[in-house]
């Protein structure tokens, strides 16, 4: 990807974000993407830079996993604000294995950030051999959150895999 492709794209998604197409929105948002772009130039080989062996970034599968991200946090804002108005408080919380596939601490950290990030979930730990990671959720359903463990695996985990190589 070329600066100008970058940036472009950059601001295309920065201005649909923003809901404005006025020029002084496009204007700032040439100077975020270009900040963006040059300090993240190793990370994704803008502008010749060879790209690290262990660190690599798929533009699509990033905004994929954006995409992802909202739906999930849009699902879950719902969930959490419909338990907290319901009249009787059903909640179980509980504290989850999940036996992550990821491997890279970028993946990891990536994959627990996201998780973090959504309502009514909470990335506590990875094991020290790094195969699992324990979640906090507020709410289990009766196959001892099983279903929200395949739920992660099946949309988070592999968008983040998709995402980070």
């Amino acid at each position: 990807m070329n600066w100008g492709a970058g940036i472009l794209s950059l601001v295309v998604v920065w201005m649909l974000l923003q809901g404005s197409w006025d020029p002084w929105v496009a204007a700032l948002g040439v100077a975020l993407a270009a900040c963006v772009l040059f300090f993240s130039k190793r990370l994704f080989g803008v502008d010749g830079v060879k790209q690290s062996r262990l660190i690599r970034v798929r533009p699509l599968g990033l905004l994929i996993l954006t995409v992802v991200f909202f739906y999930e946090l849009m699902v879950s804002s719902l969930q959490v604000v419909r338990e907290a108005f319901r009249p009787k408080i059903r909640v179980q919380p509980a504290i989850l294995r999940y036996p992550m596939e990821a491997k890279s601490d970028l993946q990891i950290l990536t994959l627990a950030s996201v998780i973090s990030l959504t309502p009514g979930t909470l990335s506590l730990e990875v094991s020290p051999d790094r195969k699992i990671l324990y979640i906090h959720v507020l709410s289990v359903d009766d196959d001892d959150g099983q279903s929200l463990v395949r739920s992660i695996h099946r949309r988070l985990e592999r968008a983040v895999l998709r995402a980070i190589r």
